[in-house]
């Protein structure tokens, strides 16, 4: 399947919002790539980033936005937060 029906597929979902960052981060020294996932959660006004990442996971927090594992993301689901 090529990526670009994957990519449309995943758009057409509920719940899913596209977004186009505006602002730049510079965060993540030693992996500059994942700045994009925290431009994209700024863009998207998240609260919660969900990632095995351990770049992202070190930060805990960013700017109100809480990184937490998919563990974690689960307990809080079940937990109803």
């Amino acid at each position: 399947m090529c990526k670009f029906t994957i990519l449309e597929r995943l758009i057409g979902l509920p719940n899913t919002l596209v977004v186009v960052p505006e602002d730049r981060v510079t965060c993540i020294i030693d992996d500059p790539d994942d700045d994009r996932f925290l431009e994209c959660a700024i863009a998207g006004v998240v609260d919660c980033i969900v990632s095995g990442d351990e770049h992202l996971l070190g930060l805990g927090v960013f700017r109100g936005i809480s990184i937490v594992s998919p563990r974690e993301f689960i307990e809080m689901v079940n937990r109803g937060r």
